[in-house]
């Protein structure tokens, strides 16, 4: 009865990445996904773990930590440059 229940039906899983390497899932290059999809009526029925693997190569983040690095130096910078002229203003003033 539950098998006919929820006959056609699926829990599907999508992992949107690029540079895959190995999967145990359906690759969609045009798209840029891995996808698992599983039929509900053998999760209901079926006790054992469902494994996804998947074996990307990770983008190269170089040039963007490199921005994210200055960023950060600048804002400390100007945390610091302020604090400095308000405690300045604050010892002037009293």
């Amino acid at each position: 009865m539950v098998k006919a229940m929820f006959a056609g039906k699926a829990y599907v899983v999508r992992l949107h990445t690029t540079d895959v390497v190995e999967t145990n899932g359906e690759v969609n290059n045009d798209e840029g996904y891995i996808e698992w999809r599983r039929p509900l009526a053998d999760m209901m029925t079926d006790d054992g773990p469902w494994e996804l693997t998947a074996s990307i190569n990770a983008p190269q983040a170089g040039g963007f930590l490199f921005i994210w690095i200055i960023v950060a130096v600048v804002a400390v910078v100007v945390i610091v440059v302020v604090g400095k002229v308000l405690s300045r203003n604050r010892n002037a003033a009293a």
